[in-house]
């Protein structure tokens, strides 16, 4: 251990008045000896300023004398340097474990990636096995019956009418107007003529006696002009045309060609239809053909009705 710098440690004060009390001993018993050696005093009067010699006195042990006063200490030496150092001690054993720290709060939580890509579509399942079939429900019960409905048209009742023309049938003019006349309006039985309750009259006006609902179904056979020409046909009921009625065929120059058109009407008792034709070309014409060989074939009118009564 270094002594602290500038302190006085009792050990040390004691050594010091202890070496000081030696040194102050000594120096009386040198002087004790100077006197009993005869040593020469000078003895001074307060007026004599001559030394004078006296005789040595016998040598006595006198008594110790008090011990003199201590003296101021010394200072402090100084520090002596410090010496080498120890060699460290062994190491300590490990302490324990402290204890756990609190959990951190959650970090913030990070943006979404981006979506994939999709997969492929994968192959279909096979085709699970039919189920039983569950039991049947009872029969529920019969709802009421319904009200009667009209009475159906007797079969026998409908009317009908077929009616056809042999003349050639021309234009006024092109872009002009006809209505198609059928010359074959006899009886039924006659020329290919069947009719009940239905008839031509005037050439042209299909008429029917009894109310109901009608197919008309026309047929004509042109041959054209000098040049390619197109060719309308339409309907009229009771001399008024009748919406959206109009087809429209062509015609090749000197062509033949076969124009078949149908129409579902509703008329009442007395009512009649007709049909209308127009062509771009004047010279197209309704003709008919006669009968010929290779093969034996019948001739051909050149515009024929026929018209059914549906109910």
């Amino acid at each position: 251990m270094q002594p602290s710098h500038g302190v006085h440690r009792p050990d040390a004060l004691a050594r010091w008045l202890s070496g000081s009390a030696l040194a102050l001993a000594a120096f009386l018993l040198l002087m004790f000896l100077t006197e009993a050696t005869g040593a020469t005093h000078l003895v001074r009067s307060s007026s004599d300023t001559t030394p004078s010699t006296l005789p040595a006195a016998p040598c006595v042990d006198g008594a110790t004398g008090p011990a003199g006063a201590t003296g101021v200490p010394g200072s402090s030496g100084s520090v002596g340097a410090t010496g080498a150092s120890g060699t460290p001690g062994a190491a300590g054993d490990t302490g324990p474990s402290g204890p756990r720290g609190e959990t951190g709060k959650p970090g913030v939580t990070g943006p979404s990636g981006a979506t994939g890509p999709r997969g492929a579509t994968g192959a279909c399942g096979a085709t699970g096995p039919v189920g039983a079939s569950g039991t049947r429900g009872a029969t529920g019960v019969a709802g009421p019956t319904g009200a009667t409905g009209p009475a159906g048209v007797d079969a026998a009742l409908l009317h009908y009418g077929a009616f056809h023309d042999t003349s050639t049938q021309t234009l006024s003019g092109a872009n002009t107007s006809a209505i198609m006349s059928f010359n074959q309006s006899t009886p039924s039985g006659s020329n290919g003529v069947v009719a009940d309750g239905v008839s031509v009259v005037s050439g042209t006006r299909i008429t029917m006696a009894t109310a109901g609902v009608y197919t008309v179904q026309v047929s004509v056979q042109l041959t054209g002009g000098t040049e390619a020409a197109r060719v309308l046909t339409w309907l009229t009921h009771n001399g008024t045309a009748v919406t959206r009625s109009t087809g429209s065929e062509s015609v090749g120059a000197s062509a033949l060609a076969i124009i078949t058109r149908s129409f579902v009407v509703e008329a009442a008792a007395g009512d009649y239809y007709e049909i209308v034709w127009s062509a771009s070309n004047a010279s197209v014409t309704l003709a008919p053909a006669d009968a010929a060989d290779s093969p034996s074939r019948p001739g051909a009118a050149s515009a024929a009705v026929s018209v059914t009564q549906v109910r």
